[in-house]
């Protein structure tokens, strides 16, 4: 899941208007990474960082492949604020194996991504078989899309356009 730091505030004062409409703020606040957290069978919880190679990832919406929930698995993907150091609102869609320490980040600027939910191929045995689904807002054209990535390599696979503007970052519901 998405951890900030206590003292923080996190992922809600992050965002509270007066905190993103301040520059200085916004782009200073502790970012958030992700961290594992594992219910072991002797009653502990084991804790982890699971991007160690990133200080800093600023990593949201954290999702898995379903059908690897509740067992091992190494990807996720998710959206990074901050890409590739640049400012809060310049936002990535990233892959990462936490396994073997594979990065895949797609970044175009003017281009805002939202929460994508990865759908599994049917009968797929590789953890990355499959697509991402989710919403695009494009900066230059201020029209929205939804797109359609393959899950190994995040290069697009489909692209609909909508006909209305919707604004990022939105939260996603996709049913197959």
């Amino acid at each position: 899941l998405t951890y900030y730091t206590q003292s923080s505030g996190g992922f809600f004062e992050r965002y509270l208007l007066s905190n993103i409409l301040d520059p200085v703020k916004r782009d200073n606040f502790p970012k958030g990474t992700v961290m594992r957290y594992r219910l072991t069978s002797n009653d502990t919880v084991e804790e982890s960082l699971t991007l160690p190679n990133e200080p800093e990832p600023d990593v949201e919406l954290p999702v898995i492949n379903p059908n690897f929930k509740g067992r091992k698995n190494c990807m996720l993907w998710a959206v990074q604020w901050h890409a590739e150091g640049r400012s809060y609102a310049s936002t990535a869609l990233v892959k990462r194996n936490i396994c073997t320490g594979e990065r895949v980040t797609v970044y175009k600027e003017g281009i805002y991504v939202s929460e994508h939910r990865f759908i599994p191929r049917p009968d797929a045995e590789a953890e990355d078989d499959g697509a991402l689904v989710g919403l695009v807002f494009n900066g230059h054209t201020k029209k929205s899309t939804v797109q359609v990535l393959d899950g190994r390599t995040l290069e697009q696979l489909a692209s609909a356009p909508l006909d209305i503007k919707v604004p990022f970052p939105v939260h996603t519901t996709w049913f197959e």
